[in-house]
């Protein structure tokens, strides 16, 4: 049958073909002067007895104006075409029904591509064909056209050749599964060892009894293996569980967005109970069709025993099924559709549908009519994601998926080739979408932990299922680079930050699962036992130069100062405009964070955490970052190549730098260069150095943000300061006419002063100057559990030559922002920054310097500190 070659356009419209009835024939082709455009054809003919010869070459388009207009009883068009050569080039089928109340054409329009040779049935429901403008209605039909170059910067392939032949409308099946049961019987392989009885009932084309011999077979194999199954339960507790969230289930009360919503008791899956105002957001009907209250149903049942929780996880996945069939000619993506967006297809395929059905298969709410439409749904569900890959995180979910349901339906004739095609498409994405340094090219934890996820549970999969021999011998190896990220990057507190759309997560079970695949990791053992075991990280600070993340930290204890730093690209999805933005902890707690992640819907505080007055960078005449409208800042081009951020790390100072240039403004209309350095001065402080550089002569305005996780900040002068429980962070600020001040929790757009885990209003400075021509800005960030805060002061020429930190404790350093040969000035040095560090009686100690040859302090020569 045509339904086994999934990868072919419309293979799967073929089932349609033996449920029409009252078909209206549009053409019958025997007479070719109907068309215009063709020519007759009597020798090779599908129907009747003639066909339309169709060169494209010849006659761009092919059409009929000769045809019933009314094409309102039926909800399929069905056509033959015969290919001479699959050639790749592409067809649009046009259906005009113009409304000439309104301006510009009204039609319906579908586009496929020339793969194939030989004849192709087509069988495409009114439903999935396009909607340009706005044609009056399938009641009114002009006209139909088959055209080889509708979009006009195409030309027609000289080797198209095809024949057209038996047009008409048809009435299928409204209701899914598509596949029928001798479909199903069809694409078993029953010559499988314990199939004998399903293939006696097949043969005699007994559908009921093949189907109760086939949830025997299913019931009784041990040779299949899924993590959690009916036959391998943990013993009920002694004490009743908590159900409350089955029992809403069993309501049909939807939980999402810490908000309940009552689904009644005929659900709409294609319904959106959040589709107006700010709140509005395509999430909630996409969750809801993702099925996340299947595991929750399950659970309940495995506890207690009742079926009831069973029985709703049947009646919910079957009435899914009835009310949505699979789409046949597009993925469900662009545009959307709530059920076969591949996403969507994917989270049920590898995850809900699962769980559901291997955690409740021996409940007699399963009845063989009940096992074999989710059966049948489920290799729907492979082919749909096999025929329509799309990229980034949402493929390497959809390949799991359909890895999994090959791995547990092994029965299936294409079984193999769904595993081949899953493994080889997760295998291709290690490179393709996992930078070499370990993170997702999203840039985004919560979906790098979801990617990493997919990968690693394909290989638990195989594993349990003795199948290790079909992935490939350095799968395992290539993951190692996303476990030593989350390692690297881990805070003081145990977390790693989110950036772009995702909150901070905790590593555990990850670096648990990384220690039992390289039990010569030590450092993933300490880190997944927050050192109780293992053995420390060897390095400290840690740059990873294509994700452009760089963390600058003292060392691994709880209360170590660590900065972790933000200069890379973009991110390929799930972006915010926060280039150069950093986060901080010291003393055991964070203090600088930011707006972080909200849901995916049209608000104002979505707005804001997208936005780089969100994070802690800055704007340029109160304009955001614009990365969004540049391609190029996505992601690194391939083969990757590490970004050119300078990169120095040693025993008394780190020292990372970055840069932002893709202008400001929704258009990009601003253009300056924002530059900022970070010197990490061990193990107390980090000097923050922006420089901007704008294009043009006019005077602009830089204001450069602080969000800082506490209760509430004084201002002095230029001095930020907050304290809690007896810990303080003192925010310095120098500059040519730097002023700053501090705002809380406003809640009118533009909004300000936010930040997530928990969603909670925060202090956050703001500083500010104006300036044409070049303007640099320096901050100091020091933390400590005594009160105090540094001293910045201009020596011998301000923020251009050198500048004086008089610390707390009595410490005095000097740091030199530009080379300089001044006398007069206590450092000189051919460096491009330089500090250098004196003990409270004056004597010099550290000396760092960049790009520099020599150091004199006092006359006397100084060595620099070794990279």
């Amino acid at each position: 049958m045509l339904w086994q070659t999934p990868s072919m356009l419309t293979a799967a419209l073929a089932l349609l073909c033996g449920t029409a009835c009252a078909d209206l024939v549009v053409s019958n082709c025997d007479d070719a002067r109907s068309w215009r455009g063709g020519q007759p054809e009597t020798a090779l003919v599908k129907e009747g007895t003639g066909a339309v010869r169709w060169t494209p070459s010849e006659e761009v388009m092919l059409s009929c104006s000769a045809i019933p207009h009314d094409w309102s009883s039926g909800n399929c068009l069905q056509f033959w075409l015969h290919s001479a050569k699959a050639t790749g080039s592409t067809l649009w089928l046009v259906i005009n029904s113009e409304d000439k109340s309104k301006e510009g054409p009204d039609y319906y329009l579908l586009q496929f591509p020339n793969d194939w040779t030989g004849w192709r049935h087509f069988v495409v429901p009114f439903d999935e064909i396009g909607v340009v403008r706005s044609p009056i209605g399938w009641n009114k039909i002009d006209n139909l056209v088959l055209h080889a170059a509708w979009n006009p910067e195409v030309k027609a392939n000289p080797e198209d050749r095809f024949v057209l032949d038996d047009v008409r409308v048809l009435t299928g099946p409204s209701q899914g599964p598509r596949m029928s049961d001798e479909d199903l019987f069809d694409a078993l392989d029953l010559s499988r060892p314990g199939l004998e009885k399903v293939r006696d009932a097949a043969q005699a084309r007994d559908w009921p009894r093949a189907k109760a011999a086939f949830r025997d077979y299913f019931l009784a194999r041990r040779n299949v293996k899924w993590f959690r199954t009916w036959w391998e339960r943990a013993p009920r507790p002694e004490k009743r569980p908590n159900t409350g969230s089955a029992d809403e289930s069993l309501k049909r009360i939807y939980s999402f967005d810490r908000k309940k919503y009552d689904l009644g008791p005929d659900i709409d899956w294609a319904s959106n109970q959040r589709n107006e105002g700010e709140a509005a957001t395509v999430e909630w009907n996409a969750a809801l069709n993702r099925h996340f209250f299947l595991p929750v149903l399950a659970s309940a049942y495995e506890q207690t025993g009742e079926e009831r929780y069973a029985e709703e996880v049947v009646n919910l996945m079957t009435d899914w099924v009835r009310k949505c069939p699979v789409l046949m000619l597009r993925s469900g993506n662009s545009p959307y559709h709530y059920a076969w967006e591949t996403l969507n297809t994917a989270c049920r395929a590898g995850d809900t549908w699962i769980e559901g059905l291997w955690r409740t298969a021996d409940s007699p709410a399963w009845t063989p009519d009940a096992l074999c439409m989710v059966v049948k749904s489920l290799a729907e569900h492979a082919r749909h994601l096999v025929k329509w890959p799309s990229r980034g995180n949402w493929l390497t979910a959809e390949s799991k998926a359909v890895t999994i349901v090959a791995t547990l339906l092994p029965e299936f004739k294409e079984a193999d080739e769904w595993r081949r095609i899953g493994i080889e498409r997760l295998y291709r994405q290690m490179d393709d979408e996992v930078y070499p340094d370990g993170l997702e090219n999203e840039l985004a934890l919560g979906y790098n932990l979801w990617v990493l996820r997919n990968y690693s549970d394909i290989l638990d999969l195989a594993i349990l299922n003795d199948r290790r021999a079909e992935i490939p011998s350095d799968y395992q190896a290539r993951i190692k680079k996303m476990y030593n990220y989350l390692l690297y990057a881990m805070a003081p507190n145990g977390m790693v930050p989110g950036l772009n759309d995702s909150g901070n997560a905790n590593p555990t079970s990850y670096l648990e699962k990384a220690f039992a695949y390289f039990p010569e990791r030590k450092d993933f053992q300490w880190g997944a036992t927050r050192g109780k075991d293992g053995q420390v990280p060897e390095a400290t600070s840690y740059p990873f130069p294509y994700t452009g993340h760089y963390l600058l930290r003292s060392g691994w204890d709880s209360q170590a100062q660590y900065m972790l730093f933000d200069a890379g690209p973009f991110g390929s999805g799930h972006q915010h405009e926060d280039k150069l933005n950093i986060l901080m902890q010291a003393q055991g707690r964070e203090w600088l964070v930011e707006g972080g992640t909200y849901m995916y819907d049209k608000s104002r505080w979505r707005r804001y955490v997208l936005s780089t007055r969100g994070h802690n960078t800055a704007l340029v005449d109160g304009l955001d970052q614009s990365r969004r409208t540049v391609r190029s800042s996505f992601v690194l081009p391939y083969p990757f190549k590490p970004l050119d951020n300078p990169w120095v790390s040693n025993g008394e100072f780190d020292y990372v730098a970055g840069s932002y240039e893709d202008g400001y403004g929704d258009k990009n209309e601003v253009k300056v260069s924002h530059r900022r350095e970070i010197l990490f001065v061990k193990p107390a402080y980090w000097i923050v150095i922006d420089t901007f550089e704008p294009a043009d002569n006019q005077p602009h305005e830089y204001e450069t943000i602080f969000h800082l996780s506490a209760t509430e900040a004084a201002v002095a002068g230029t001095t930020v300061s907050a304290e809690e429980s007896g810990r303080r962070l003192s925010l310095v600020g120098f500059g040519d006419g730097l002023g700053v001040s501090v705002v809380k929790g406003l809640t009118e757009a533009p909004v300000q002063g936010w930040a997530n885990s928990p969603w909670r209003p925060v202090p956050t400075a703001l500083f500010t100057n104006k300036a044409a021509g070049r303007v640099q800005n320096v901050y100091v960030l020091y933390p400590s559990d005594k009160p105090g805060s540094p001293k910045v002061t201009a020596v011998a020429g301000g923020a251009k030559g050198c500048l004086r930190l008089d610390l707390p404790d009595g410490q005095v350093h000097l740091l030199s922002v530009a080379p300089t040969g001044n006398a007069a000035q206590p450092i000189t040095t051919d460096a491009s920054l330089c500090l250098l560090k004196l003990d409270p009686k004056g004597q010099p100690g550290g000396v760092f310097t960049l790009n520099g040859t020599y150091v004199k302090y006092a006359g006397a020569d100084l060595l620099p500190a070794r990279p």
